[in-house]
């Protein structure tokens, strides 16, 4: 199983607050809910130990909301695609069989 996540962060949108909130908390759901059943079906199909689909998808929603984060305030500090490429495959050799 591959999985590819693309990010694209438009700046100007994040500044908007007002409705940020309600679009990013919904964003944080569609992108956990992807999460858990990508997690889930590899559960199933033997692939990933078994564990909490859910709160392993909220750990990897956690190590892509904390890059972002911290890249956007010191971006000179971060390498996205590396930080986030070592941070889910830390993740995932926690749930590979």
């Amino acid at each position: 199983m591959q999985v590819t996540i693309n990010v694209t962060i438009n700046l100007t949108y994040v500044r908007r607050s007002a409705t940020m909130i309600t679009d990013q908390t919904d964003f944080i759901h569609q992108l956990t809910g992807l999460l858990e059943a990508i997690i889930q079906e590899g559960i199933e199909s033997g692939e990933f130990a078994s564990t909490d689909a859910r709160r392993a998808a909220r750990a990897l929603d956690a190590l892509l909301s904390g890059t972002l984060l911290h890249w956007v305030y010191a971006p000179e500090e971060v390498d996205v695609e590396a930080q986030l490429r070592y941070g889910v495959r830390l993740i995932f050799r926690g749930c590979v069989r």
